[in-house]
């Protein structure tokens, strides 16, 4: 019956998790909170459709474990050079002192609000030094934030994962040490729980993310690197290295998981992006999963029963500790002092926290068996670690969801209208309509799948991303980044320009989003947006590259009206983008165009004379 339910909760788990997920995704909302909430409805003390202790507490440790070491591996990938190089100096200092001043004042409120014992106190504070990308980014998405602010949160929140695991998971092994073997613990006992796992981790995540690079390497030389194959290569790389490190120091496999994934994004430039875009789909089936499971295991009774001073307890996190890491960490950087503010008073949790909290929780129940005569209240005050770290869950994603936008607008840190243009299609045309762009100053990006289209538009110094537009989620992430709110889909494909425009008009709206299509499109299904200019001559586009080819069509900007020249985009006196909708002008204004305008769209016919010479 319990291999039943096993099964029952893990699939229940899967694929219930995913679902929400989308659906958050689809409402610019965390998911953390749904899932949470979904958790304790099917769990132990709602419907009993789902039970995490099913698992067993070995199984359930597992796959908690494995979980968030794919979870910080994906984190690692994300940590190449460039991306380093980029984040801004108050991440440096979030990630260092910030992180030093959330851990000391939490584990002091711990120990004299709580009254936890000093180990439990320092414990907890390690278990609380996460953020997480998993619920910055739906905010961010949402809200979009003046670039320093938002660079400097989706950074942290990408980087501090695996800090905070290997901070919290090393002073467990120290707790349980000195719980367990007292006379043992000297410095060089404690110290060891620290050194061992981390060498080890590094040690095997560097060889482990070497040698996956070489044959990544070899594989794309002999043109044998499928995605498939790439994927592969880089998750046995990360189990790999993570059975093996566990299997000379336990805790360490997560540090070993994480160097793999930095190695890798540093090392091979092929198959870095396709591993990527993998695990994000993993990762989306994980997070969901490990809320639900973690979530229906809960006794409801210990959030009902929570003490005052837990209330105060997580009160001063968000608006005491959280403001007190930020002030630390960010000072004489380049953010003002509102986005401070901001990014002190937005902090939410998420998976990488309710993991840990579990992990705890499982390990010094386990111990408090072992010492039940000289810590008798220790199974007590790690259900209540747990308890806290839900709390804290709980309470900074509501607080998030329900003021990011209300608060960026009061601190007045909301970016401005965004005006780059993002061009699908790295074809003749886009690559022309972008550097007429940037010759106006507007920022503008290509995406392709086609090397030679990347390569062309990158030597004449335009942005490229080189992937499919139909993979929204990276779309979302890695391409829609701030500074862009306008899409223009060239890509001479009905399915690639339909989907690029139905991800557009719901993210920017259908005003900034522009496809190439016929005069006479089929007819679209219901609910999908009709967004694009049109070729009057109702040819496909690839006629008119032919023609831009030949020399008889170009790329133009104008400020008065020609005949035989079909607009495409508008630039007004203020530097702001239009889309021109049908190749009509009055349609990107509402009316006459005002003055200054100038407009950026494709002449036909031969080249004037004078221009041919």
């Amino acid at each position: 019956m319990e291999a039943h339910g096993a099964v029952q909760s893990l699939a229940l788990a899967l694929g219930i998790g995913a679902l929400i997920t989308v659906a958050s995704d689809r409402l610019r909302q965390p998911p953390i909170l749904f899932l949470l909430i979904v958790g304790f409805v099917l769990g132990v003390e709602g419907l009993g459709l789902v039970n995490g202790d099913y698992l067993g507490t070995s199984g359930l440790l597992a796959i908690v474990s494995v979980s968030v070491g794919l979870l910080v591996f994906e984190g690692g990938l994300g940590l190449d050079r460039g991306t380093i190089a980029r984040a801004p100096g108050a991440v440096r200092g979030l990630l260092t002192i910030g992180v030093i001043v959330s851990w000391v004042a939490t584990a002091l409120l711990g120990r004299y609000l709580l009254e936890l014992p000093w180990d439990l106190s320092i414990l907890l504070g390690s278990m609380l030094i996460v953020t997480g990308p998993t619920v910055i980014q739906p905010i961010l998405r949402r809200t979009p934030m003046k670039p320093g602010l938002h660079s400097t949160l989706m950074a942290e929140g990408i980087l501090i994962d695996p800090i905070g695991v290997v901070a919290a998971v090393s002073t467990l092994e120290i707790v349980r040490l000195t719980i367990e073997q007292p006379g043992s613990a000297g410095p060089l006992a404690i110290g060891g729980q620290f050194i061992v796992p981390a060498i080890t981790g590094v040690g095997l995540g560097i060889m482990a993310g070497y040698l996956a690079a070489r044959t990544l390497q070899t594989l794309s030389a002999n043109n044998r690197a499928d995605t498939q194959t790439l994927v592969l290569v880089g998750l046995s790389a990360c189990m790999i290295s993570f059975g093996f490190s566990e299997a000379v120091a336990s805790e360490a496999g997560l540090v070993a998981a994480t160097i793999c994934g930095l190695v890798l994004a540093n090392m091979a430039r092929v198959g870095a992006e396709q591993m990527r875009r993998f695990k994000e789909t993993t990762a989306v089936m994980l997070v969901g999963a490990l809320f639900i499971l973690l979530a229906s295991r809960v006794d409801l009774e210990r959030l009902a029963d929570v003490e005052i001073q837990d209330i105060v307890f997580v009160a001063c996190i968000v608006f005491v500790v959280r403001p007190l890491a930020v002030a630390a960490g960010t000072i004489r950087t380049g953010l003002s002092f509102r986005e401070r503010l901001y990014a002190a008073l937005i902090a939410p949790r998420g998976i990488v926290a309710i993991s840990l909290g579990a992990i705890v929780a499982i390990e010094l129940a386990r111990t408090a068996a072992l010492v039940v005569d000289t810590r008798p209240t220790l199974a007590a005050d790690a259900e209540r670690l747990e308890t806290l770290v839900i709390l804290v869950i709980v309470t900074t994603v509501t607080l998030a969801g329900l003021t990011a936008g209300p608060l960026a607008t009061l601190l007045r840190v909301r970016a401005g209208r965004p005006n780059g243009v993002i061009i699908v299609g790295g074809n003749r045309l886009g690559r022309d309509l972008a550097a007429h762009l940037r010759a106006l100053n507007v920022p503008a990006k290509l995406v392709d799948t086609n090397a030679a289209n990347i390569t062309a538009a990158a030597s004449s110094g335009i942005t490229t991303h080189m992937g499919s537009a139909t993979d929204t989620r990276w779309m979302d992430q890695e391409v829609a980044s701030t500074g862009y709110g306008n899409v223009l889909s060239l890509s001479d494909n009905d399915e690639v320009d339909g989907a690029v425009s139905r991800w557009a008009s719901q993210r920017f709206g259908s005003r900034h989003v522009l496809r190439w299509r016929r005069e006479k499109p089929l007819a679209p299904a219901r609910g999908t947006p009709v967004v694009g200019t049109a070729m009057k001559w109702g040819r496909p586009l690839r006629h008119l590259l032919f023609q831009m080819d030949t020399g008889l069509a170009r790329c133009a900007t104008w400020e008065e009206a020609k005949p035989g020249a079909i607009p495409i985009l508008a630039v007004d006196g203020e530097g702001q983008v239009h889309m021109v909708d049908d190749g009509e002008t009055a349609s990107a204004f509402d009316g006459s165009p005002p003055e200054g305008v100038r407009f950026i769209g494709v002449e036909i016919g031969p080249a004037p004379k004078a221009a041919a010479e």
